[in-house]
């Protein structure tokens, strides 16, 4: 007996809600027989739609649709249930790291991307986070930093209007000044300061990591940085370690040639910024075990006629 041909049907699956289209041959096979669902729930009777409330605290209470294709999936692999909609899976697999400035204590930090889908899943949205872990979990902790921070820029800004045109870097290079003419080329005369190319070092940013190196004179680099007798409360109005790295993490990032000279100390691989505005001497070298690519050696403060006698001295060399 000649087999009858019918025409493919379109329908809209009554299970999953899908568009299908039944092949006239298929159809043919069933006699024909056209069914209200697709091809898949009608081979898969038991499956039906799952309605999941999504386990994302960014969104409370959001449900989606878990279809019977998706299930089968599941199963085939030995998956569990989703506990996430489709969008948050992919937001969590399209998640990069966050480099940030605290806005408290001013370090450089990272929050990594499992630590950020953690957070958007269990606390809520991570939009607009400012601030570094440590700050982020103790509010007091980073309201007082912001607010010695304030307290040092008032004190710097007035120490800056205090200055005497005589006591400027430039004036002691200057042949106007206390110099002889071998670096007038290097002074703006408009703004009498020194012009050298500043750039920006990525140092060692552990504390723990500067404990670790050894120092000859010192027993470790971080004693030396942090040396007592650079008195940093009467010249920064505090001791903290942690607010005194910070400063000279911000001085070594810098490229602002307004405010930073930076020289190449003589016969060897270091690097001296002298901060025009605070009097902040920072010296760089090559971190020996990269990355970063740099570290500090030490840090302190000096007068403008102290680092301009380096200068003329030829220990230091203006970049």
């Amino acid at each position: 007996m000649p087999r009858q041909w019918y025409q493919s049907r379109q329908i809209v699956c009554e299970n999953c809600d899908r568009e299908y289209t039944w092949s006239g041959g298929a159809i043919a096979e069933m006699e024909g027989f056209v069914p209200d669902v697709c091809r898949f729930c009608y081979e898969h009777p038991d499956l039906h739609p799952i309605e999941i409330e999504c386990d994302n605290a960014s969104h409370p209470g959001f449900t989606f649709r878990w279809s019977p294709q998706e299930q089968q999936f599941y199963a085939d692999r030995g998956l569990e249930e989703p506990a996430l909609c489709k969008a948050c899976r992919e937001a969590n697999k399209a998640q990069q790291p966050v480099r940030l400035k605290c806005s408290a204590c001013e370090r450089d930090y990272t929050y990594s991307r499992n630590y950020i889908i953690s957070f958007k899943r269990n606390e809520g949205s991570f939009e607009g986070r400012d601030v570094c872990r440590l700050c982020f979990l103790d509010p007091q902790r980073a309201k007082g930093l912001k607010e010695k921070r304030e307290e040092r820029e008032k004190k710097k800004k007035e120490r800056e209007e205090k200055l005497p045109f005589s006591d400027t870097l430039a004036y002691y290079l200057h042949s106007k000044g206390d110099g002889d003419g071998r670096f007038d080329s290097d002074i703006d005369l408009d703004t009498m300061t020194v012009q050298t190319t500043v750039e920006s070092f990525d140092i060692l940013s552990d504390p723990n990591d500067y404990r670790n190196i050894s120092d000859p004179k010192h027993g470790d680099v971080w004693t030396h940085i942090m040396r007592s007798d650079h008195e940093w409360d009467k010249r920064l109005g505090t001791d903290d370690e942690e607010t005194v790295f910070s400063e000279a993490a911000a001085i070594a990032e810098s490229t602002d040639p307004d405010s930073i000279v930076q020289c190449k100390i003589r016969s060897s691989s270091r690097w001296a910024k002298f901060d025009i505005t605070s009097a902040w001497v920072l010296i760089i070298r090559n971190n020996e075990n990269p990355p970063p690519d740099y570290r500090l050696v030490t840090s302190y403060i000096a007068t403008a006629e102290e680092v301009s006698r380096w200068i003329k001295s030829g220990t230091w060399i203006l970049n």
